[in-house]
């Protein structure tokens, strides 16, 4: 990677050593990855005196935050010198260096081309020490939170720096424009599609009613019944069966109450002194 260095209020007469605070800025834009950008920023402190910052783009095709955090660091390590003690914003720069080299080097790690970068150029100072530490700053913490005056002032001056890293990769206004305008008539096509969805789903004829109050509260009580009703015979023995009937009575049995019935009928049409030898 070509390393883009810009300094600004002295920095370019200071050496990276002592306090250091780092910072990251980015700018995405939805739906087009290859016009984000992104920019990394160092400012120097001795205690309260303001010393100077170091800027820059980040290089390659892969433009985040993310990335301008480690490459901040980065670029801290590989130009500066031991006695260093960095403070970042990032969590994430701050949880990689604790868990260790293994985690941070897994094939599947997010950046991890540049976390292999960064843990070269710390194991070119020994590695984690008491000349050499990381701290985590709160980004853009008031006076009242702040615990001292000094974090919150390196903070925002690494802020600032990474701000001019980030315009010193800026894309041009001609094609953020064009971005903006196939972006807003993509919204309109999406619009569009969703109210005449929403038109054809109002008119369709198969299209379910919604549940009253009153149905839905019916519809809860009968299957709590149902459900008390499992209960109480899940341990009881399920009621004896009748045996089956034999071939012949089956058939002969409707045979038998039709000729009954058919009696019954005659009696009625031609009277009761109508006899029957049944």
């Amino acid at each position: 990677m070509q390393e883009i260095w810009y300094y600004a209020y002295g920095g370019q007469n200071e050496q990276i050593t002592g306090e250091v605070f780092t910072d990251g800025s980015g700018r995405t834009f939805v739906g087009w990855s290859e016009g984000c950008r992104a920019g990394w920023g160092i400012a120097l402190m001795a205690g309260q005196r303001f010393r100077g910052i170091a800027f820059g783009p980040v290089p390659g095709h892969q433009q985040s935050v993310p990335r301008g955090e480690l490459y901040a660091v980065i670029m801290a390590l590989k130009n500066g010198m031991l006695p260093m003690y960095i403070h970042s914003d990032c969590m994430m720069v701050i949880d990689g260096i604790n868990n260790g080299k293994q985690w941070c080097l897994h094939p599947t790690r997010l950046n991890v081309d540049l976390w292999r970068l960064l843990w070269h150029a710390l194991e070119d100072h020994g590695g984690v020490s008491e000349d050499l530490t990381f701290t985590y700053v709160k980004a853009h913490q008031t006076v009242e939170e702040s615990f001292s005056r000094f974090g919150k002032k390196g903070n925002d001056w690494a802020d600032v720096a990474a701000k001019k890293g980030l315009a010193k990769h800026a894309i041009s206004p001609a094609a953020v424009s064009c971005h903006e305008k196939c972006l807003e008539k993509v919204r309109q096509i999406a619009s569009w599609i969703g109210n005449t969805q929403q038109l054809v789903e109002e008119r369709s004829p198969d299209r379910q009613q919604p549940m009253s109050r009153r149905l839905r509260d019916q519809t809860k009580r009968r299957r709590q019944r149902r459900f008390e009703a499992r209960e109480a015979t899940a341990g009881k023995k399920p009621a004896p069966r009748a045996p089956p009937l034999d071939v012949r009575q089956r058939l002969h049995e409707p045979m038998m109450k039709m000729n009954y019935g058919s009696v019954d009928i005659v009696r009625g049409l031609l009277g009761p002194e109508l006899d029957f030898q049944e």
